[in-house]
C-alpha cells in the first residue's frame, strides 16, 4: 500500500532521523564555508545599520527637532562576510542539536513525554539570526528596530516552548494565538518595510538585486508553516492514538527544508556581482 507523505514520515525513527538531520547541516555549514571563502565578491546591497542622532532642538517648548540618520548620522558597520558567517553558523548550530539528539536518551525520553525543550533553545537561537538577516535583506536600516525582530522571535519561540510544556488545553490555545500575532507582527514590520524602501531606492534611480524578493516570501511561508504544526498538534492532544513524535518529526523536516533554502539561497544573493549602484 503508498503511503502518504505523513506516514512517510511517521516511519521514520528518531534517532535516524537525527542522524541524517546532523549530516545534512553539518555538510552544508561545511560547503557553505568553503563556497563562501572560494567565492569573495562583495554583496551587493547596502548592510549596514544606522541610529538616530539629535542635533538641534528649537521651537516654543522645545518641540522642533533635527536629527541626522543613515550615512551622515551614527552607523553600525555590518560586514559582508559576517552576513556570510551567519548563514553558516546556523547551519553548524542546527548539526550540534541534532547531534546530540542522535546520542541522547534523555532526548527520547524528552520527547516521549509529550515535548522537547531544546527545540525551542535551538530556534531561538537559529531563527533568531535568520530574522536578523531577513532584516538586512528587507533593508530594515535602524538599529534598534532590528534588535527588536529578534526580541520578537526570542518571545516567539518561548511561546512553543511554554505551548508544550503546558498540559492544559486552554493554555495551549492561548498560548496558539499568542505566537499566531507575534509571527503577524514580526513579519508585517518586516514586509512594511521592505516594500516602501524598494519603492524609494526605485524613485531613487538605485538598482535594487532582484534575488533579494526571492527569499522573504518563501520564509514568511516556513514560519507559518511552523505554526500549521503547532496547530495539527493542538488538534490531535489528548485523542486516542496521539504521539508527539510524529509532529517533531514533521519539525526535523521542515526545519532543514526552511534553513536549506534560505542557506543555499543566499550562498546564491550574497555572492552576486555588486552592481554599480548600491542599494
Amino acid at each position: 500500500m503508498k503511503l502518504n507523505l505523513s506516514e512517510k514520515i511517521g516511519s521514520f525513527k528518531l534517532r535516524t532521523l537525527n542522524y541524517w538531520a546532523f549530516w545534512l547541516h553539518f555538510l552544508s555549514a561545511i560547503g557553505l564555508a568553503i563556497y563562501f571563502s572560494i567565492d569573495r565578491q562583495n554583496v551587493n546591497i547596502n548592510t549596514d545599520l544606522y541610529t538616530y542622532k539629535i542635533t538641534g532642538i528649537s521651537g516654543p517648548n522645545n518641540t522642533d527637532l533635527t536629527f541626522e540618520f543613515g550615512d551622515d548620522g551614527p552607523k553600525i558597520p555590518v560586514s559582508d562576510i559576517s552576513l556570510k558567517i551567519i548563514v553558516a553558523l546556523i547551519f553548524f548550530i542546527t548539526a550540534l542539536f541534532h547531534l546530540y539528539y542522535y546520542k541522547s536518551e534523555w532526548y527520547l525520553k524528552e520527547v516521549a513525554s509529550g515535548k522537547n525543550r531544546l527545540r525551542w533553545v535551538e530556534y531561538g537561537i537559529t531563527a533568531s539570526l535568520m530574522i536578523f538577516l531577513f532584516a538586512i535583506i528587507a533593508s530594515i536600516k535602524e538599529l534598534y528596530s532590528t534588535l527588536s525582530l529578534v526580541c520578537f522571535n526570542i518571545v516567539l519561540m518561548s511561546i512553543g516552548y511554554f505551548f508544550e510544556m503546558s498540559s492544559d488545553r486552554p493554555v495551549k490555545l492561548s498560548a496558539l494565538i499568542m505566537g499566531f500575532f507575534i509571527l503577524t507582527v514580526t513579519w508585517a514590520i518586516i514586509f512594511g518595510q521592505f516594500f516602501p524602501n524598494v519603492k524609494a531606492a526605485q524613485d531613487d534611480g538605485v538598482d535594487v538585486p532582484g534575488w533579494v524578493y526571492g527569499v522573504l516570501f518563501p520564509m514568511f511561508f516556513a514560519w507559518i508553516a511552523f505554526g500549521v504544526i503547532a496547530v495539527l498538534n493542538f488538534r490531535a492532544y489528548q485523542k486516542k492514538g496521539y504521539k508527539f513524535s510524529r509532529y517533531e518529526k514533521y519539525y526535523i523536516f521542515l526545519s532543514y527544508a526552511s534553513k536549506a533554502f534560505m542557506g543555499y539561497y543566499l550562498a546564491f544573493g550574497l555572492t552576486r556581482p555588486a552592481s554599480t549602484k548600491s542599494s
